[in-house]
């Protein structure tokens, strides 16, 4: 398609520079910065929420394993190149081409989810810290989705359908990863990346202001599922079943999971809202794992306490009264010489 206006070109390379036989790529370093960008929040949402940074930054460490490994089986298993799947069954190898594209981001998310599950369930801290963490995973993963994608902005490998609007990028470098070299596309990587900087900034906001746990992690689910339903009807993808794309079907399915997954989020908040809170002089063995809503009233409680305590009797030997001497007998006060 010839362009009627002026539109925007990406002359560079995926790769950035070679030492030896090593590719330094746009992709890899833009999610090399995407977690780092993440590790001052990390340690911030850690103080707040009285979690050890040790116990996050390994759990972070297997997250971003799992996460790579997740997004990339994601994409093979629903493959939309020539020959799908089965292309990679002949071609084993491609399986971990990470470098000539092919990332799907709901295989990475569903991988940092199993991952926190199964890290909670078999370490020492069991359930407790599971949604809380989650909650955590759900402001980090848009912001790091930031970065991914502008590295998917200078691949060329996720786009749009041909057009001639002037934020149309074309990609004349000849290693880009673009469908061609001439035709301009629309900037689908741009989208994901511009919806992706505003959700992180939506749940940055609303996560000292909700109160329920995993309800976070349960509304980043929704929206981001809302936002890749509506950015997949303008990206170049096969149609599947329903003339619904394999993304929309997946972000549709998300969608009607979250729902009664907040019914439940929000029933189980409410029934520890409704059990009996423990008595004002029950002894407090760990003030300090209180959560930020717990410490007022932790606060309270020894308060109440170190009131309730009777002052301090004075000795009654010190304040004991001298026997009043009797009037009658003034002699014995004042004998006569």
């Amino acid at each position: 398609m010839q362009p009627l206006f002026a539109v925007i070109s990406m002359p560079l390379d995926p790769i950035i520079f070679r030492l030896g036989g090593l590719a330094i790529h746009w992709y890899g370093l833009f999610i090399a910065l995407g977690i780092l960008a993440n590790v001052p929040l990390a340690r911030r949402e850690c103080a707040r929420k009285g979690i050890s940074e040790d116990l996050v930054f390994n759990l972070a460490v297997w997250c971003v394993i799992f996460g790579v490994i997740g997004g990339r089986l994601y994409y093979v298993i629903q493959a939309d190149q020539p020959g799908g799947f089965m292309y990679y069954v002949d071609h084993p190898g491609q399986i971990l081409a990470t470098w000539e594209g092919g990332m799907a981001f709901y295989g990475m998310v569903f991988a940092v989810f199993l991952t926190v599950l199964g890290y909670c369930h078999w370490s020492k801290h069991g359930q407790a810290l599971f949604w809380p963490l989650l909650d955590m995973v759900a402001v980090f993963l848009p912001l790091g989705q930031v970065f991914g994608r502008l590295g998917n902005v200078v691949n060329g490998d996720i786009v749009g359908y041909p057009s001639d609007l002037p934020w149309a990028i074309a990609y004349p470098n000849p290693n880009s990863l673009a469908p061609d070299h001439v035709t301009a596309f629309q900037p689908a990587s741009l989208y994901e990346l511009l919806f992706a900087l505003a959700l992180f900034g939506s749940l940055w906001f609303l996560r000292t202001r909700i109160k329920i746990p995993g309800m976070l992690f349960a509304l980043y689910a929704l929206l981001y599922g809302l936002g890749q339903f509506g950015i997949f009807y303008l990206r170049d993808n096969p149609i599947t079943i329903l003339d619904l794309k394999q993304a929309q079907l997946t972000s549709l399915g998300v969608m009607i999971a979250t729902l009664p997954l907040m019914a439940y989020l929000l029933r189980r908040y409410e029934r520890l809202q409704a059990a009996p809170q423990p008595a004002a002089d029950a002894p407090q063995t760990n003030t300090a794992a209180a959560t930020n809503d717990e410490q007022p009233e932790v606060a309270a409680a020894e308060a109440s306490t170190v009131k309730a305590e009777p002052a301090a009797q004075p000795d009654s030997s010190a304040t004991r009264k001298r026997p009043r001497r009797s009037p009658a007998h003034p002699s014995s006060e004042n004998p006569v010489a």
